[in-house]
This record gives structure tokens, sequence and C-alpha cells, in this order.
């Protein structure tokens, strides 16, 4: 089932909520609704569920306008942060709930229930109680409760909030073969980026109620259409500039020619640089390397961070090989060289300009 949201709004009192976002979601994707606290991930999917009715806009399943429909006619699941389990019940009764509330035939609702513990490898939990699992074992009874009545598309808010880090990577890395397994079209409520970029098909980045951007983890990661993306997809520098007659000059001196030239391209940007798209060396190099003094030495795996100080105040993060890394013998308090290798600048409102 595809899902397509349209000039959605909803206000609570005088907050809005939603402020008139559009985005679609093909049949059988996995998608995220990615952004920070309050840029309306939640009500988006509560409003698809039928739990919120927006003020205005409308939610349209497989083509069809849902704005009439109950929550129980929508075909959608949905998967709370905090599991919802019942706690008086069994796994086994907490899976068949929604399958008793349509008054399935017993036998119809035994095997359901048999097949879905399989399929989220609680086999021999049946009769065990909420309490008695951990938290990543309550997330999929809950999952597995949401798909027992054979939802269309399944909602998952903040699915991973309340577990652990270790838990929580074992726990996403299972939804997404369950995913690819059920086929389903699956959307899932998110601030953590990296999740967003690790099991989607595609995110729709959120911020102050509105879209900013859909795409692809790859097209939002390397094409960011706003400096808001930019700065919230991955880790990155950010250094405030000016452009002047085509040229961007920001951090300590450091230059960047911007595509085409003349006063559309004058004015305050800014330029974003991922700490692995910089060159350092102990000595300068042709285009725009800069001076930098090192800070601290971070050694993680086979990777080492940088915190740089560059010679007008601005910090910065860059990360190398550590066999590279090791070959320079630099410490902190030594000078090094950066050269920018892949930047994308924005003008001060947020556009793309390179």
């Amino acid at each position: 089932m595809s899902v397509l949201v349209k000039n959605l709004v909803k206000k609570f009192g005088a907050f809005g909520a939603v402020n008139g976002a559009s985005f679609e979601i093909k049949e059988g994707d996995l998608a995220a609704l990615l952004g920070p606290s309050g840029a309306g991930k939640s009500t988006i999917l509560r409003v698809i569920a039928g739990l919120e009715k927006p003020d205005s806009g409308l939610v349209q399943l497989d083509g069809v306008d849902a704005s009439n429909l109950s929550p129980q006619k929508r075909g959608v699941g949905f998967v709370f942060q905090n599991y919802a389990l019942f706690k008086h019940m069994t796994i086994a009764n907490n899976i068949a709930f929604g399958l008793a509330v349509r008054k399935t035939p017993k036998k119809e609702t035994e095997d359901r229930v048999k097949e879905l513990l399989n399929l989220v490898k609680l086999e021999g939990y049946g009769n065990h109680y909420p309490s008695q699992l951990s938290g990543g074992q309550r997330q999929r009874v809950a999952l597995a409760r949401a798909l027992a009545p054979r939802p269309k598309v399944m909602l998952l808010d903040e699915p991973f909030g309340a577990l652990d880090a270790q838990v929580r990577q074992e726990l996403r890395e299972w939804i997404r073969r369950l995913h690819d397994e059920v086929h389903v079209t699956s959307i899932f409520v998110t601030h953590d980026q990296e999740e967003a970029l690790e099991i989607s098909d595609r995110i729709v980045v959120l911020n102050k109620g509105l879209v900013e951007q859909i795409g692809t983890p790859k097209e939002l990661y390397d094409h960011p259409a706003t400096a808001f993306v930019a700065s919230f997809i991955g880790p990155v520098n950010m250094l405030r500039g000016e452009a002047a007659r085509g040229m961007a000059t920001v951090g300590g001196g450091m230059k960047f020619e911007l595509p085409g030239s003349g006063s559309q391209t004058d004015g305050s940007v800014a330029v974003f640089i991922r700490p692995y798209d910089f060159d350092l060396s102990r000595s300068r190099n042709a285009g725009a390397s800069v001076q930098a003094k090192i800070q601290r030495v971070m050694t993680i795996g086979g990777n080492v961070k940088l915190n740089l100080s560059l010679n007008d105040g601005h910090t910065i993060e860059v990360q190398v090989g550590r066999d590279y890394f090791e070959t320079l013998l630099v410490g902190p308090g030594d000078d090094v060289w950066v050269t920018p290798k892949v930047v994308k600048v924005f003008s001060q409102e947020g556009e793309a300009k390179s």
C-alpha cells in the first residue's frame, strides 16, 4: 500500500506541529521520518494511523482518501516506543489481541500466533509474560502483535528509543531483515540519523513541521538540498563566511570557487565539509589549504579523529586513517595543513550554491 501525505496541517493550540507537510511513500518501502524533537514526526504518524485528525490536508492510502476512515479500517499496524503490551496477558495472547477483536476463528488465530513467534524468533515464549522478557524481546512482541492482522502499512514510533545502544543496533538490523521478508510498507519515526541512513529505503527529513528533503540515504548524504539537511545528516563541519564575485571565503582563509559568478553569489554563506573530506599534511598544498593546530587526537579503531583550531578561532574535526596519521609524526600542539576536498555551500537563507 502506498501512502500519500498532502499539505498536512495540525495545530495544538497556538503551536503548529505540522505546517503543510507533503510526501509520498511507495508500496513496499521502508521509510524513515527523520528530524529533531518537535519536527512533527510523531504527529504525522498518528495522523496517518487515524489517531489524530488534521486541521487541513489529507492522507491517501493506495490512492483513497482516508480522512473519514477509522483507525480500524485503515489497514494500519502501529508500534509504540514503550511497547504498550498488556502486562496481564501472555505473549501469545498479546499477539492474538488484534485477531480476537476481529473475531478470527480460534484455529486460524493459533496458527498465526505460532507463525509470528517463529518470525520474530521467540519460539517457546508464548506462555511467558512481558515482565519476563528483555526490552528487545518486548519490542519484537509489539511488532508481532501489530503484524498479526496482516496490515498493509506498519507505523513505528521511535521503535528503538527505549533500548540500550547494543540492543538498538541488533533490533534495527533485525527489522530490516524482517521488512525484506514480509514486504509490508513501513514508516518509522526517528531522530537518529545513523539509524535512518542504515535501514531506510527512503528518508523524509522534517524540520518545524515541514519537509526539508525526501530521498534515498545516499541522495540526502551526498546531495543535501538545504543547509538544515547538510547539518543534520551525518557528521559535518559548518563554517560561516562571505561570498563575492564567485568565490566564498571562510575558516581562516579557505577559498572556494562557486558555480557561476556575479552578484547573485554575493553575501553570507555557510560551508559544510565532512570530517573525512579533508587532506591532512605537514606542509602546504595547492588550493584552499590553511594551517591549523592540533588540539586533540582520538584513535577509534582504524581511524583517527582530530580536533583542530584554525587561526581565526574556528574549530573543525578531521578524520583520517590511522596508518596514514602515524606517518605524519604529529600530535597535540603541532601545526598541520588541511585542504578541503568536497564542500557544500549554502546561502544565508539555506539554499544550495554548490
